[in-house]
């Protein structure tokens, strides 16, 4: 990925798992805290994920709200699953870790 913001190391795992028999294509990270490194990193693993075979799921802290995380994966044909706020973790009122 790109260079880490404010010396944290960022990543991503991709991978084939068995889940009930089923195998899916999968997709976990935590992307950096500034929103556009986040939403570049984002492009990229979407990218990637979107070569594997289907069913894909991709889930992490992503750092970015739904409208953002929804402008980089719907175009790849993935679809933003619903859940509560995340953040702050002591009274959450916005969600930025996703499935």
């Amino acid at each position: 990925m790109s260079r880490p913001h404010r010396g944290e190391r960022r990543g991503a795992l991709l991978a084939r798992v068995e889940v009930g028999g089923q195998v899916i294509s999968v997709a976990t990270t935590h992307l950096a805290v500034e929103s556009d490194e986040a939403r570049r990193q984002l492009q990229l693993i979407v990218g990637l994920l979107v070569r594997m075979p289907l069913p894909r799921l991709l889930l992490g802290d992503l750092n970015l709200g739904p409208d953002a995380v929804a402008e980089v994966s719907a175009p790849a044909g993935l679809t933003l699953a619903g859940g509560p706020p995340t953040y702050p973790a002591n009274g959450p009122r916005i969600r930025i870790d996703h499935v």
